[in-house]
């Protein structure tokens, strides 16, 4: 009988980057919670909004669902 594996009680976030983004999550409760998030830059954004959408969406999650690892 093959053990079961056994995960740390922390939340671990996935990414598939991209302009739109996928995205999962696993909380320290074991629950899974799947996404997509666009950091498309309107038109007449500077170069780096994508990249300040991608890190305040990033400080979101971190506040929202306690510390990623």
């Amino acid at each position: 009988m093959a053990a079961t594996p056994t995960f740390p009680s922390s939340t671990i976030l996935a990414l598939d980057l991209g302009t739109t983004t996928g995205w999962a999550l696993r909380g320290a409760d074991g629950l899974t919670t799947t996404g997509t998030v666009s950091f498309r830059p309107g038109r007449f954004d500077g170069g780096g909004m994508r990249y300040l959408r991608f890190t305040n969406w990033l400080t979101e999650i971190d506040r929202l669902s306690g510390p990623v690892e």
